[in-house]
Formats: structure tokens, C-alpha cells, sequence
């Protein structure tokens, strides 16, 4: 149960009373009753998915953190359910990466959108909006946001197409459907950039990979993985609309790779902050 409390503490904003405090499954704090595996990887998943959904909603660091919360409430709920061997309650299939229509030549839609849509956003009033620490990019915008995730993609890009070399006939074929993915992820970042008027970083002819991801390409690839999950926790905090959720759709997509290479995605991936941080629950 000590990553529920993290989640717990998360959610729990200073000064905030646990009356006014939302449990981590979304339901009124109550005590604890021993269930079964199954059924509370159950309750897990459907928890995360209404995380995620509030997530779409919400105001910028909040709704980060709800993105961040349900996400890892969705792999929990896997975990638990893999080791209970029941069915996985959050097996649904992440679909193909949604095409982004890039702007006519010329065009600017995001310019000339309503001020109430606020479509850049400073990270260090998305932070306030939740009380957590900001993403480490001081005066952030989403189109900084943009492009530190296109940077990021193209990176784990050229991390899996060196890693293909080096992998077995498994790996390489579970890595050869990520890389497919990825550039796909790369297409619809470089697509959200124009339409949102935001600088496209250049690709790179290659990045410097440390000889320890040449020696073990696979826990490589879970740490570039896990590498992506802040960039796109913070394009879940400054951005809105379809944006947002394509961004939510990437963190939790990155999340369940990081997983899938071995490595751990921590007790809130995407959020940038140290669990030690967060607020005491009150003693029982």
C-alpha cells in the first residue's frame, strides 16, 4: 500500500484538511478492508481511468498530477493483476498515434485563439496551481514544452534504431514496434509545434549514447523511456483541449514502455518531484 500513500500525499495539497481530500481510488477516505488481488486491481484501474479523465479537465500542475497519479495507478493495477494471475483490468490496447493536421502555410491558429483558451501557460504558474514543485524549467511555455518533447522523441528515436544491432530476435522485434511507434510519436510533436506556432527543433544526425546502453541496449532503452515521462508531464500541465490529451495518451504510452524494458517509472511518473516532498497524511 506505500505507493497508494505517495499517491495519497500527492493528492493532498499544504494546508488541506483529508476531508477535502480526494483517495487515491476516488472515493471517500474510508478504512481499509482486506479483498481479493483481482478485484482491487480492478478498482485500481478504473480509478486511473477517471484520473486520467479528470486530468483532461483540470487546471495545469493539477492536472499533471492527476495524469502522473492515474497513470501509476493503471501499471499498478497491471502489476497486481499479472502477479494474482488474473485478467489485466488495464490491458486496453494504446491505439495508433493520433494524426495531428499540421496549419495551412502561413496560418496561425493559436495566435488568433480566444484568451480565455490561455494556451501558453508559464510552468511556474502550473505548479502553483497544484502546490508541487514546477518541471525545472523556469518560464516554460508549451511551445518550450513542445519542443524539449521533440527533442526527447528523436533522441529515443536514434536510442532504438542503435539498439536494434544489439538486441535478440525477441527484443529486436518487440523494439523494432517501438521504434515505429516513436517515429510516429516524433511526426504528431513536430505536427502539435507548427500548429500551436512553435519553433521545430532541428533533427540531429545523432546523439551521444552512454557504452553502458551499448553493453545492455535493453535497460537502456526502459531508462530513455523513463527519461520522456517529465516532458510529457509537462505538456500535460501547459497545455489544453486535444493537446492535452494527446499528451496524457504519451505519458501513459512512455510509462508502460518504461515498464516493459525493465525499468521503474516511479510512484508518479511525470511529475518531476521528490515523494518526500509532498505533504504528511494525518495520523488515524
Amino acid at each position: 500500500m506505500s505507493l497508494l500513500t505517495t499517491q495519497a500525499r500527492a493528492l493532498l495539497r499544504p494546508g488541506q484538511t483529508p476531508a477535502a481530500t480526494p483517495s487515491p481510488t476516488g472515493s471517500p477516505a474510508r478504512p481499509f478492508v482486506p479483498g481479493t488481488a483481482a478485484r482491487l486491481a480492478a478498482d485500481l484501474a478504473t480509478s486511473g481511468r477517471q484520473r486520467l479523465a479528470d486530468a483532461a479537465a483540470a487546471d495545469g500542475g493539477m492536472a499533471r498530477l492527476l495524469a502522473a497519479v492515474g497513470t501509476a495507478q493503471l501499471l499498478q493495477s497491471s502489476s497486481l493483476a499479472a502477479a494474482a494471475g488474473a485478467p489485466d483490468p488495464a490491458a486496453a490496447r494504446l491505439g495508433p498515434v493520433p494524426a495531428v493536421q499540421s496549419p495551412a502555410a502561413g496560418s496561425c491558429p493559436a495566435a488568433t485563439a480566444s484568451p480565455s483558451a490561455a494556451p501558453f501557460r508559464s510552468s511556474a504558474s502550473a505548479a502553483a496551481d497544484s502546490g508541487l514543485p514546477d518541471s525545472g524549467l523556469p518560464g516554460a511555455d508549451l511551445p518550450d514544452a513542445l519542443a524539449a518533447l521533440v527533442r526527447t522523441e528523436l533522441e529515443t528515436v536514434y536510442g532504438y534504431q542503435v539498439a536494434l544491432t544489439r538486441l535478440d530476435d525477441a527484443a529486436a522485434r518487440s523494439a523494432a514496434a517501438q521504434l515505429a511507434r516513436h517515429e510516429a510519436l516524433v511526426t504528431a510533436a513536430e505536427a502539435l509545434s507548427r500548429l500551436h506556432c512553435a519553433p521545430v527543433p532541428p533533427r540531429e544526425p545523432g546523439y551521444a549514447l552512454d557504452p553502458s546502453f551499448l553493453a545492455a541496449p535493453g535497460p537502456g532503452l526502459g531508462a530513455l523511456e523513463a527519461a520522456s515521462l517529465p516532458a510529457y508531464g509537462d505538456l500535460v500541465a501547459l497545455s489544453d483541449g486535444e493537446t492535452r490529451k494527446w499528451a496524457i495518451s504519451g505519458l501513459l504510452g512512455a510509462a508502460r514502455r518504461t515498464v516493459l524494458w525493465g525499468a521503474a517509472p516511479g510512484p508518479v511518473p511525470g511529475l518531476d518531484a521528490d515523494p518526500a516532498s509532498f505533504p504528511t497524511l494525518p495520523a488515524d
